[in-house]
This record gives structure tokens, C-alpha cells and sequence, in this order.
């Protein structure tokens, strides 16, 4: 089922924001390092095609169809 929806601005236009939860609760600092960026993109792919998001789901987040 596709549910269309208003998209003013698309996420991928701010980048990734990743954030310490832990020691940065008020998420003030934004962490910095292209490493863990890409494990954690690689993790969110993995997870949406162990759930069997569709292919507009990595268009909107701006991420490749195929994992890294």
C-alpha cells in the first residue's frame, strides 16, 4: 500500500545528524566521523530489507536501492 504524504523538505538535503544520546541528551553536539556514518547507514539498509521497505523509502532518505 502506498500512502502519498506532503514532503516540504527532504531530509537528505540537512545531511546525517548522529548524536550521543548518552552524554549528549539535549543533542547539542552532533558526532562527526565518516566511520561510524557509515555503519550506521549500513545498519539502517539492513534493517529495511530485513522489513521489506520499499524503494521509495531509500529515494526519500536519499540512500542507494542496494546495500553497501
Amino acid at each position: 500500500m502506498k500512502i502519498r504524504g506532503w514532503c516540504w523538505i527532504s531530509p537528505c538535503e540537512f545531511g546525517t545528524l548522529l548524536f550521543d544520546l548518552q552524554s549528549d541528551p539535549q543533542q547539542e553536539h552532533p558526532i562527526r566521523d565518516p566511520q561510524v556514518e557509515r555503519r550506521m547507514i549500513a545498519h539502517l539498509m539492513w534493517l529495511m530489507q530485513e522489513n521489506d521497505a520499499p524503494l521509495e523509502q531509500y529515494q526519500r532518505l536519499g540512500l542507494p536501492a542496494k546495500a553497501l
